[in-house]
């Protein structure tokens, strides 16, 4: 789980540390930085999946790629620093609970260039100060900006001064880092580690007009949009109810066969986004479906209990869309989601808001493979969201004395007890009190 974030000359932000939690509410007025935070675990990501610094920061979209076309960061290189900054380079440190140890990850690019100026890798449980540091403790190493290369010393083991070793400066040591490059299993499997969790970042906009389209069979990932919908629904539903024959031997060495209808894990994951669905409408939702079109694309449908035909998602509203669009990547997906979700609030009745929380929250707290960091401008979803939620979340002032973005941790918010005696925490946003103290 990300434990924390710090940027420093990223966009709005001059040096601004971000704490977060299992789930994570984003507060603030428009134009406070939120979208602007979202950029760098967007950024995080694309470290993650190993592109090279200029696509991380310019994005790229290729028509061959079966997944969607990945953004960069809003307006590229030349909105990637602060405004008033002379400076073309930007940091992120980031602080990791990953299992039982933590690590700490601190990239500093040029955005001039496109390239590393300085990365580093540590981790508690590893048995050297660093896996790898551009910035050793012996001292930071000599960078020319004009060389081919980036250098870094690594933990190699033994007793005695750590080697160097040259990196490409245009893509991320972390990316870098593996087998014969790493030198050891155990650097290896902490930059492993780093990467998988960067890489289960997902940044969710979801707009009904895309969840209602057709999606082509094979595409395995909800795009940001809701590119794919409905083949990773296809996907789900064809690994839950598939029968398949298993064969297996007896202790006299006899072998059996058993018929067995679906995966256990996928039955699971699409049981419980039917039992959430149902209690969104007032019609009962049975089940999540698909329908095929001649042409082999397959679009989302729900068959309700008093109906036996699917309902194809054109017929559905905006907000049972949605729903079913998130419940799929939190209880519906496999492995390990950061799920980075943009003003969860829209389009789902306010009604059902609490519902869309409670799946959340739960689902972060029973998995514990899944991290909430979800924006609002809905005073309904605090007054929903519990009071660990709500000590996790942050919302984004305004500093004009130096005209950068302050994150406030909302449980921390001076004399927030007293204003809260005889007004809910909504109340407070809607009255624009929490704006006030951020902005103080």
């Amino acid at each position: 789980m990300i434990n924390r974030i710090t940027l420093q000359n990223f966009k709005t932000f001059r040096d601004a540390t971000v704490e977060l939690g299992p789930v994570s509410m984003v507060l603030g007025a428009n134009g406070a930085g939120k979208s602007n935070f979202f950029d760098a675990l967007r950024f995080l990501k694309a470290v993650g999946d190993g592109r090279s610094v200029r696509d991380a920061i310019e994005g790229h979209s290729s028509p061959a790629s079966a997944s969607a076309a990945v953004s960069g960061v809003r307006g590229g290189g030349a909105a990637a620093t602060h405004l008033l900054s002379e400076s073309a380079e930007f940091s992120i440190s980031v602080r990791m609970t990953l299992g039982r140890d933590v690590y700490d990850y601190y990239i500093e690019v040029d955005v001039a260039s496109y390239r590393v100026t300085q990365e580093e890798l540590r981790s508690r449980a590893h048995p050297g100060s660093y896996v790898y540091s551009t910035r050793p403790d012996t001292g930071a190493l000599e960078q020319n900006p004009e060389s081919p290369v980036v250098v870094a010393r690594f933990h190699k083991g033994t007793r005695g001064l750590n080697p160097r070793r040259d990196f490409s400066p245009y893509d991320f040591i972390l990316s870098q880092f593996t087998s014969r490059r790493a030198e050891s299993r155990v650097n290896e499997d902490a930059a492993q580690a780093v990467r998988s969790e960067f890489a289960s970042i997902r940044l969710l906009e979801l707009r009904p007009e895309i969840l209602r389209q057709y999606s082509p069979l094979g595409r395995s990932e909800l795009g940001e949009h809701g590119e794919n919908f409905a083949a990773v629904v296809w996907q789900l539903l064809e690994d839950a109810r598939r029968r398949r024959v298993l064969r297996r031997r007896t202790a006299n060495g006899e072998e059996q066969y058993e018929a067995v209808t679906g995966l256990p894990e996928a039955r699971s994951r699409l049981d419980a986004i039917n039992a959430w669905l149902r209690e969104l409408t007032p019609m009962p939702i049975e089940s999540i479906e698909t329908v095929q079109a001649p042409t082999g694309e397959v679009i989302f449908a729900v068959k309700e209990a008093a109906f036996g035909n699917e309902i194809a998602a054109p017929s559905l509203s905006d907000g049972t869309l949605r729903f079913a669009a998130l419940a799929l990547a939190a209880v519906g997906a496999e492995g390990r989601q950061t799920l980075v979700v943009e003003e969860i609030e829209n389009g789902v009745s306010p009604s059902r808001l609490s519902l869309l929380i409670q799946m959340l929250e739960q689902t972060a707290e029973t998995s514990k493979e899944i991290q909430v960091i979800a924006s609002t401008h809905s005073p309904a979803v605090l007054d929903y969201a519990s009071k660990n939620t709500i000590e996790n979340s942050v919302i984004f002032g305004w500093n004009h004395e130096h005209m950068c973005s302050q994150p406030v941790a909302v449980g921390k918010i001076p004399h927030l007890e007293g204003a809260t005696s005889d007004r809910s925490l909504g109340d407070l946003q809607a009255e624009g009190w929490l704006q006030l103290a951020a902005d103080a």
